[in-house]
């Protein structure tokens, strides 16, 4: 989880274009978008400087279209600073990036993950997570909610890790 360098734009990006997607649906998507921008990463510029119309054709919906794009304009006006949103408690992070459109406590969640790198989080509204446990501990159904946070909290100070070992086994 930690070899990469985290690069906070990107990995909003990624999020919003897997929202309700199969990997392979999104990587596709994904590597039709990075040609469009002819960059190995996606930066505000590079979202900003390709049309809505081609990011369409490349399988974005209109919805998501206009989520990069705001997203893009928030990052590049200083709205949206990934320096001071790493200063900050998970929660005011997640406060902060809810309040754009298209992201939602998913989103969040996998920010702070996978972009600020904290060990402590948890998803509870993952199905991925959810299927994995549901597997792996022989549970009657998969968990949902308030039962699948207390479940979550054997897994406490490395929730995230939990994670990550509970996505490899579903992947």
């Amino acid at each position: 989880m930690h070899r990469a360098r985290p690069r906070p734009f990107n990995i909003l990006c990624w999020s919003i274009v897997n929202q309700q997607l199969s990997s392979r649906a999104a990587h596709t998507i994904a590597g039709r978008i990075l040609e469009l921008c002819d960059q190995p990463e996606l930066t505000p510029e590079g979202v900003l400087s390709v049309s809505g119309e081609a990011l369409r054709g490349a399988g974005l919906s209109w919805r998501k279209v206009h989520y990069l794009r705001a997203l893009a304009d928030a990052a590049q006006s200083g709205e949206l600073n990934f320096r001071a949103l790493a200063q900050l408690d998970d929660e005011a992070v997640t406060g902060r990036l809810v309040a754009l459109p298209g992201i939602g406590a998913w989103t969040a969640q996998m920010f702070l993950m996978f972009a600020l790198r904290r060990a402590d989080v948890f998803s509870p509204a993952d199905v991925g997570l959810q299927r994995a446990t549901h597997e792996l501990y022989g549970l009657d159904a998969r968990p949902t909610g308030a039962r699948f946070e207390q479940f979550a909290q054997r897994w406490r100070p490395f929730r995230t890790v939990a994670a990550w070992y509970l996505w490899r086994h579903v992947d």
